[in-house]
């Protein structure tokens, strides 16, 4: 009898993950973020009183070319590459933890994850009274307003565990911000869920994924700048200097 229960439980929480939401509200942000260059993001953030998610993605093309000519007359081409893979995060309440989804990998972490210092501060955006909280949070400190009225502790991105609905946040060197456009409330919409079939892995773990492409990558260049100097001839010198990989700042900086 115990392990028909333990039986149930499992298929409980699997079918759980994998059932999608109806939305009782939708809220579109204007985000924009100057962690490695000016980017302006689609955002969205649907929620009822179980879950959130919040939808992000960068605007504009993802590949730009430019071509500037010399004084020699020699031509070169500069390609700027931008992700535009879309980010999902999905908040479950009951569970407190926090799904975050790519095309390219998975990422499971706690909810709740702010210390949040409630202000006595308030103003109004868009005709709605907001309070004042601040947190610092992996190596930015923010402040964030949030909506009394709409007693649900969601945000944009991984912003969440206010007593209202967060409508504007911002770090106080301006190069994150999330900001109000428009809100519907009522709202009715079948949002996607997991799906099932997710494979998570943990912040840490993905962190040092990370580190290890990257000293994958500079050791390929070493080896590649190595079979290049073994071309120079008997009385020729060449050496081939690989300079460190610039570091992407992104949102989290620690």
């Amino acid at each position: 009898m115990k392990r028909f229960i333990i039986v149930l439980q499992f298929l409980f929480v699997f079918f759980a993950y994998s059932q999608d939401f109806v939305s009782k509200g939708k809220l579109e942000y204007e985000m924009i973020t100057n962690t490695d260059g000016l980017k302006n993001y689609n955002a969205i953030l649907y929620f009822n009183e179980s879950y959130s998610k919040f939808i992000a993605n960068a605007k504009g093309p993802s590949k730009e070319v430019t071509e500037t000519i010399k004084d020699d007359n020699s031509q070169h081409m500069n390609v700027k590459l931008q992700d535009t893979t879309e980010t999902s995060i999905i908040n479950s309440l009951k569970e407190k933890k926090l799904y975050i989804l790519t095309s390219k990998i998975s990422i499971l972490e706690r909810s709740n994850i702010q210390n949040w210092i409630l202000e006595e501060e308030s103003k109004e955006i868009g005709n709605v009274v907001c309070n004042k909280a601040t947190c610092d949070f992996r190596g930015r400190s923010y402040t964030a307003w949030y909506a009394s009225s709409i007693p649900l502790p969601y945000g944009p991105w991984k912003f969440n565990g206010l007593p209202g609905l967060i409508l504007e946040v911002y770090d106080s060197k301006n190069e994150v911000y999330f900001s109000m456009k428009t809100i519907v409330i009522p709202f009715n919409q079948k949002v996607i869920g997991l799906i099932g079939n997710e494979k998570f892995i943990s912040r840490d773990q993905y962190r040092i994924i990370e580190k290890e492409k990257k000293q994958k990558f500079v050791n390929e260049m070493n080896e590649k700048a190595k079979r290049i100097e073994a071309t120079a001839g008997k009385d020729e010198v060449m050496k081939i200097t690989v300079s460190k990989p610039v570091e992407k700042k992104g949102i989290e900086l620690d």
